[in-house]
């Protein structure tokens, strides 16, 4: 049995650090894969926490194009979502812990 299906097309591309509004919040992508998404889902654009979620990119991509999503700017405090370990210090480049007594 032979069926055919229907491809998924998108009028932008999903990318790390992109922010989507759809009707009940926003959908920030975290990192994109080959085959698999990590997003968050927010109800504020200015939101810090978050659970990161992980869908395949077709399903995420169809969601998007039911819910209406628009692509927004990001903000400046949501940019750092995705790595929460980068500290504003930068860290001493020749550092070596002091000898033991």
């Amino acid at each position: 049995m032979w069926m055919q299906t229907e491809g998924t097309y998108c009028t932008e591309p999903l990318e790390a650090g992109q922010f989507w509004k759809v009707e009940h919040g926003y959908i920030y992508i975290v990192e994109t894969g080959k085959r698999l998404v990590h997003y968050k889902t927010l109800r504020q654009p200015e939101q810090r926490a978050a659970l990161t979620k992980l869908i395949h990119i077709e399903a995420l991509l169809n969601y998007l194009r039911l819910s209406e999503a628009q692509l927004v700017l990001p903000l400046p405090a949501v940019e750092t979502m995705a790595q929460p370990w980068a500290s504003p210090v930068p860290a001493r480049p020749n550092w070596s812990p002091p000898p033991m007594p």
